[in-house]
């Protein structure tokens, strides 16, 4: 949507963001998982309840850090928690990878390694298919850490993994986690959790029988907005569609909501939606 001048207005836009000047108010937030991605940790998990903007933290940081990325969203499971669903994902993350950063030579290279990754086609037609039966993970993942300097794995609602079932059992994403932690030092994970102790319980960072326990990691909460901030992001918001409110109204609608700037405070602002 454009407001008089011609501006495209994003503030109020319920779609995750990825520019950092489309984000209000999450600055610091970004910032340190910025410093995540060019530090020496190996693992960092960012907890927040629904909607609360951790996807839209999560996009602006990697796109600003320029760095080779692969984002998943694991709710694209769609509660088909088979191995096979989970290697179209990565499929699709290795096909956005190779066409966005242009690394269409080091994942043929890697097809050279790998037996069951097939590159259909080249360009922007580009299309990478991973054979759920053949390919093991480990495997695809030091071929990729072994072809590019560094890259960042990004898991977004990654408690989802939990669920996940191959054809002989269950696919440990735990185990796997482990094995890129210590061995595989240019690559960076990235895991978001809409449901904190379910992420937390995946982990098993304090379960001494998880492969992950005694790691460390980074964390990173995000929480709603205070008042100030909820006031500040409708003031903000309403001025760049060019329209006056009262400041009784917008304090009536702070004090009724609860500061999640992807939820209620959007929806209450959007024209049209509160009428």
């Amino acid at each position: 949507m454009y407001n008089t001048q011609g501006e495209y207005l994003v503030l109020f836009d319920i779609e995750p963001k990825t520019r950092r000047e489309d984000l209000f108010g999450r600055d610091n937030e970004v910032d340190s998982i910025l410093n995540f991605i060019r530090g020496r940790s190996r693992l960092l998990a960012i907890y927040g309840i629904r909607r609360v903007g951790k996807t839209s933290v999560l996009r602006v940081a990697l796109n600003e850090a320029n760095t080779p990325y692969c984002y998943i969203d694991a709710r694209a499971l769609e509660n088909d928690f088979t191995k096979r669903r989970f290697y179209q994902l990565l499929s699709n993350c290795l096909t956005e990878l190779s066409i966005k950063w242009r690394l269409e030579n080091a994942i043929r290279n890697i097809t050279k390694i790998i037996r069951g990754i097939n590159v259909l086609g080249s360009g922007i037609e580009l299309n990478i298919e991973v054979d759920w039966r053949s390919v093991y993970l480990t495997d695809l993942l030091n071929a990729l850490s072994k072809n590019l300097d560094q890259i960042v794995i990004a898991i977004d609602e990654a408690q989802t993994l939990r669920m996940l079932k191959g054809g002989f059992g269950k696919i440990d994403l735990t185990q796997i986690l482990a094995y890129t932690y210590d061995n595989l030092s240019n690559i960076k994970v990235i895991l978001t959790g809409s449901e904190v102790g379910l992420l937390h319980d995946f982990l098993g960072l304090e379960n001494p029988k998880s492969p992950l326990y005694g790691r460390f990691i980074e964390e990173l909460t995000i929480t709603p907005f205070n008042r100030d901030a909820s006031i500040q992001f409708l003031i903000t918001g309403f001025r760049q569609y060019g329209i006056e409110i009262k400041m009784s109204e917008i304090l009536d609608a702070v004090d009724e909501l609860d500061g999640i700037v992807g939820g209620w405070l959007t929806y209450y602002a959007m024209p049209g939606y509160a009428e």
